[in-house]
């Protein structure tokens, strides 16, 4: 048992692992799309993204420094005084706007409005820090829009994403390594479903065979059981003590609120109305319950009661008693009894018990979702017969729990 429980936590391990590696692919993959796409809009000047580099110093006086990112935001008309991005190709001009057309792209002031032959505004610019102006009227439709500089560190960050060096660092490197760990997890994938050496046995638990779901202490595959599962594939004697329990917590009502029992996973919990009263666990033949009800009253009424109210989770359930025989439940079912006292329930006169739960074959169990195998690759070495056979009679009757989760091992 403990190299299953061993092999149980090193499976942990290795799925947060796997977990982690998958949200930093994610992440990486997502930094060097953005990357990229930044990249190829600052270097299509304006064109993409709305996103521009100054590439001289002739706007210094307007306080644009070469090197510096501008955003681009068109507009339905410009004025003198706007800074402006627009394609440089005056022997086009006096044509009509070809989206097509490729041309340098520059950022300049407009110092003059007027309206050209063809009743569009066209405007002369000039570079803040130039003596002259540039000598020829801009179309509207040349111009890309109006130019914003964009914050110092904000600025210096997507000046790298465009630079070589960022290209290499955030696109190149990231995706390379990417690569890497895609073959490796392709290799990893391919070698897990290799046919395993002899001597050793692989079983995946996700698609085992009808014989292998039905030997689930085989130790060979591992299952998850749920507090029904364990109930229904329970002993007679145990599902009696369950059933007695169970049947004395329902029998309370507070007021017109009745005691009522929730299935859980791992446990079952019963509430009279919004009040907790009791929760009840199986681990192996035992029955663990949680009640309600104060260590140090429930330790003085029962020797055999363990403090659990320095344990987060049992805060409101503190003093649990395990059930294993016949006298003990009797003392359970009166701290029941004085549990219910405490906190002002009465019987519930309208009260049915309920039958004893009926054993359920495990196939039934596996094909409704009570029992679930555990998805894990699992290569055993050969043992003696007589190794085995111990194992086999161990793990068959152990429950592995820390008083909620309960899983057979």
């Amino acid at each position: 048992m403990y190299r299953n429980m061993k092999s149980t936590q090193r499976t942990g391990a290795k799925r947060i692992a796997g977990i982690t590696a998958d949200v930093i692919f994610t992440l990486v993959l997502l930094l060097s799309l953005f990357a990229a796409v930044t990249a190829l809009g600052l270097r299509a000047g304006g064109r993409f993204l709305g996103l521009g580099i100054v590439q001289s110093g002739s706007m210094q006086n307007s306080g644009l420094n070469k090197g510096d990112v501008v955003a681009v935001r068109p507009q339905d008309g410009y004025r003198a005084g706007d800074i402006v991005v627009f394609y440089r190709a005056p022997e086009r001009y006096g044509e009509a706007y070809d989206p097509s057309i490729r041309a340098e792209i520059w950022i300049h002031e407009i110092i003059d409005v007027r309206t050209d032959s063809l009743g569009r505004q066209t405007y002369l610019t000039k570079g803040s820090s130039n003596a002259a102006d540039d000598g020829f009227y801009v179309p509207q439709d040349f111009v890309l829009g109006t130019a914003a500089r964009l914050p110092g560190a904000l600025s210096a960050f997507f000046r790298f994403t465009a630079s070589a060096a960022g290209i290499w660092c955030l696109v190149i490197v990231p995706c390379a390594i990417l690569l890497v760990y895609l073959a490796w997890d392709l290799v990893m994938l391919l070698t897990q479903k290799r046919e395993a050496p002899e001597g050793e046995i692989a079983v995946s638990q996700a698609e085992g065979t009808p014989e292998q779901r039905a030997a689930p202490f085989s130790g060979r595959q591992t299952f998850t059981y749920t507090f029904f599962a364990r109930l229904h594939t329970a002993e007679e004697a145990v599902r009696q003590r369950v059933n007695a329990l169970e049947n004395q917590l329902l029998s309370y009502r507070n007021g017109r609120a009745r005691a009522r029992g929730r299935l859980g996973k791992k446990y079952k919990t019963y509430r009279v109305g919004r009040v907790p009263f009791a929760r009840l666990c199986l681990r192996g033949k035992t029955v663990i319950m949680y009640l309600a009800l104060p260590y140090e009253k429930a330790a003085a009424a029962y020797k055999n009661v363990r403090d659990k109210s320095d344990i987060r989770k049992y805060q409101k359930f503190p003093s649990e008693v395990r059930i294993k025989s016949e006298l003990a439940l009797q003392k359970a079912l009166r701290l029941i009894e004085q549990s219910a006292l405490e906190n002002g329930f009465e019987k519930n006169a309208a009260f049915v018990p309920l039958p004893v739960p009926p054993a359920v074959p495990m196939e039934e169990l596996l094909a409704a979702g009570y029992i679930v195998p555990r998805k894990a690759f699992f290569a055993f070495p050969e043992r003696s017969e007589r190794e085995t056979v111990r194992e086999n009679e161990e793990e068959s009757a152990v429950c592995v729990s820390d008083g909620e989760n309960a899983e057979i091992l």
